[in-house]
Formats: C-alpha cells, structure tokens, sequence
C-alpha cells in the first residue's frame, strides 16, 4: 500500500514515513475490490495519521498537550507544524486535530494507543543507523506508490529518487506544501492509489 512503500523506503534513514487518506473522499475505481481497498485505507488512516502526527512533533514536544476541545487541539497542531504545512487553512487543521484527537468516551484523549511512543523514548540517536535496503528490496515482487511530503524532514528526498530507481514497479511522487505527514485527501491522491491498487490486482491475476 502507499503508506506500506513510503515508510519501507524511509527506513533507509531509519526513520518512517505514513499518509493518510482524508475519510469520505470519493473516487471512482475500476473494481470492487478496489474500491473496497480504497475505502479500507480511509477508514484506517485516521489513527495512522495521528500516530505519525505524535511521532513526528515528539522532537518538539515530548507528549502532545490535551486540548479541551479540537479547535484548541488545532491551534496545538498549528503552533508545532505550520512550518511544514504552511497551506493549510483552519478546516485542516482541525481534521488534523481530530485525527490526533478523540471525543468518543467523553473529553479529548489521542486516537492511538500512547504505550506506542514509548518506542521513540528508547531511541538512541546518536547510535549508528541501520542499512535497511535490503528490507526494501524484499517487496520487489509487489508494486509501490511512495509519497514524500515536499516540507518532510523525516523522508529524504533523495531517499525516495533512490526507492525509484531500487525498485522496479514503484511510482514516487512528492506532495506540493505538505510535510510530515502528508495528507492524501485530494482526487489526485485518491485516485493514484487507486492505480496502486488496480497495479496489484493486474499482478495477481
């Protein structure tokens, strides 16, 4: 899947790259399959997104503040990471917020489970990186889409020039104005993935 190929070729940097679809974005695909595919990756991408939110702004904040609602959780979001998204507005904003954010059992708590940051809190980085191309080259067989959001300071852009050229099926793309990470709510996005998708199908037939 797109997020599956971006956060294997970031690991080159040992580091993770991870997208998430905007929910409700409708597109039309080619099978059922697909769509079913399609909108499995929206319903998922909201609690991946806020895991690679929390993950990307800990170098900033050793844990995200709990807003009081998700406007405040907004302007949280905003105040670390409008340098990386400087074109969004508030409405992506607060869709950042509520993908960080839950309200379903009463006052805000994060959206994914905060034991997984505990990950980051062990991390020596002054130890050397691990080379993890040859984890790369093992999807060789399946067909990949990676995405760089262009502000990221997490994939490399080289990284991805070098995910391209390793892999003999995999289309790479930098999303214009977005960071870490980017959002794939946008027809365009949308409807790579589906090709992604329509890619597999192809294959495994």
């Amino acid at each position: 899947m797109a997020a599956a190929g971006a956060r294997a070729g970031a690991g080159a940097a040992a580091r993770s790259d991870s997208a998430a679809l905007g929910v409700g974005t409708r597109v039309r695909c080619s099978s059922s399959t697909t769509r079913r595919v399609v909108r499995s990756i929206a319903s998922l991408s909201a609690r991946s997104n806020a895991l690679a939110c929390s993950t990307a702004w800990s170098s900033v904040a050793t844990s995200l503040p709990l807003p009081r609602s998700f406007a405040e959780g907004a302007e949280i979001l905003k105040r670390l990471a409008d340098q990386q998204f400087p074109l969004f507005g508030d409405a992506e904003w607060e869709m950042m917020a509520r993908r960080t954010w839950t309200d379903r059992d009463g006052p805000l708590k994060p959206d994914y489970d905060s034991n997984l940051m505990k990950v980051l809190e062990e991390l020596d980085l002054e130890a050397p990186l691990p080379i993890l191309w040859p984890y790369f080259d093992g999807l060789n067989a399946v067909p990949m889409l990676a995405i760089r959001g262009a502000n990221s300071d997490l994939l490399a852009e080289k990284t991805l020039v070098e995910m391209g050229e390793r892999h003999p099926d995999c289309e790479t793309f930098v999303a214009p104005g977005q960071g870490h990470a980017p959002m794939l709510g946008s027809k365009d996005m949308v409807r790579r993935i589906g090709r992604l998708v329509a890619r597999a199908e192809r294959r495994a037939a």
